[in-house]
């Protein structure tokens, strides 16, 4: 099957799942959760109309993520997430079972395809185009993957860091690893209650992580106040953190990703590679928001990164770019249901 375009682009994340539609942009960001009636076990909400669900009530809902690792791990909630989406972008126009484009994670296994394929089909798309993240995100970082040249980009997102090496509209060599911005996040928790017995909750630990960051291996001064439960007495607290005392908690939560790169680096052929250290590797995804991450990795690995603008959309602003002109050579699966 050879496709002009399609009409639908869904990047379906851990943390937020983003939709983009032909001709209109992007027309959805908003947390990927499903709320389940915590006594009858039934589907109340999905998406922004979920999270408004817990705000108002979290006793009554509960949250769950359709992903985990970059792969569906509760095909339920993926149903109804994606039927919710393609329902109210069908509606707008008015298509009956449009065309949509999945952004999957790197190297996705035969199943994990089949799995993605047959929920499109069963949310109700007509055919569904399955795109790597990390040619995705080259593509929406400005990056000419129809060069020959070798470019490499590692796509930090939520749950899972997936990396690639684009050259002449194909993926070269790719890796997912289970390591992401939830889990930089949960190193820093882990740090605080250990080091200040404070307990803290995920946005502060996000902040810390996006304004403090990896700052600590330079000679930049940086600090910042956050509030948490003092897990002596249970009651409020608040701590100041530097970014030099942050830094080592941080850099081991970094330290797969900078590993798992530089692996895919040796595996890179020599050619590309040369390529690749000539101009840079590129940072997508939430992740790659962490303050002096770039300057870490480069500092680590002899080799230059640089955040692309806007990383966290990177990926849905690549597929935007593909359903104008869907192209087979950027696709790990064609597939009409």
């Amino acid at each position: 099957m050879v496709w002009s375009y399609a009409d639908v682009g869904i990047d379906l994340g851990t943390e937020n799942v983003r939709v983009v539609v032909r001709g209109r942009g992007v027309v959805i960001d908003e947390p990927s959760a499903v709320a389940v009636d915590r006594q009858s076990g039934l589907f109340a909400a999905a998406g922004g109309q979920a999270e408004e669900l817990l705000a108002t009530d979290p006793y009554k809902f509960i949250r769950l993520r359709p992903l985990s690792n970059g792969a569906i791990a509760r095909y339920d909630c993926a149903l109804m997430l994606l039927r919710n989406i393609i329902t109210r972008v069908s509606g707008g126009r008015g298509l009956a079972r449009p065309r949509v484009a999945l952004s999957v994670a790197a190297r996705p296994s035969q199943v994990e395809k089949r799995t993605w394929l047959q929920v499109a089909m069963e949310s109700g798309a007509r055919a569904t185009a399955l795109v790597e993240a990390p040619m995705a995100a080259a593509i929406g970082a400005g990056v000419d993957v129809l060069a020959p040249g070798g470019n490499m980009v590692a796509d930090i997102g939520a749950g899972v860091t997936d990396i690639g090496v684009v050259s002449a509209g194909g993926i070269v060599v790719s890796d997912r690893l289970k390591v992401g911005g939830a889990s930089i996040d949960r190193g820093l928790q882990a740090y605080a209650r250990d080091s200040h017995r404070l307990a803290l909750g995920r946005r502060s630990a996000e902040e810390i992580k996006v304004k403090l960051g990896a700052q600590g291996w330079t000679t930049q001064e940086a600090s910042l106040t956050v509030h948490g439960r003092d897990l002596a007495d249970g009651l409020p607290k608040a701590a100041t953190f530097s970014a030099k005392e942050m830094s080592p908690a941080i850099e081991r939560q970094v330290q797969p990703v900078i590993d798992a790169v530089r692996c895919l680096f040796g595996c890179t052929p020599p050619e590309l590679a040369s390529d690749i250290a000539a101009t840079a590797i590129v940072l997508t995804g939430g992740g790659s928001r962490l303050a002096g991450l770039a300057g870490l990795m480069s500092e680590k690995m002899g080799v230059l990164f640089r955040v692309a603008p806007d990383p966290d959309t990177c990926v849905i602003r690549g597929i935007g770019e593909l359903l104008t002109g869907m192209d087979p050579r950027v696709t790990c699966a064609w597939k009409s249901v």
